[in-house]
């Protein structure tokens, strides 16, 4: 289901997993309960089975405050 809907460049989608229901959101590679609000990073991996991580940064400035960055590591 997942995969029909990254080829028609759906950027998000609802599922239910185990009874829960939760957003695919592909654009920020992040699954969202929709009960709980939590959210959690997920990872691809790419039909030549190639695995892509976001991997976060967190740092401080001086003039911003707590800053996050994200970048996606391959494996």
């Amino acid at each position: 289901m997942a995969k029909k809907d990254l080829r028609i460049e759906r950027s998000a989608m609802e599922v239910v997993f185990n009874g829960n229901n939760y957003v695919l959101d592909f654009f920020h590679m992040m699954l969202l309960d929709l009960k709980s609000g939590m959210q959690q990073l997920i990872a691809w991996i790419d039909e030549a089975d190639k695995c892509f991580f976001l991997e976060v940064f967190a740092y401080c400035d001086e003039l911003h405050g707590f800053l996050l960055s994200y970048a996606w590591v391959p494996s």
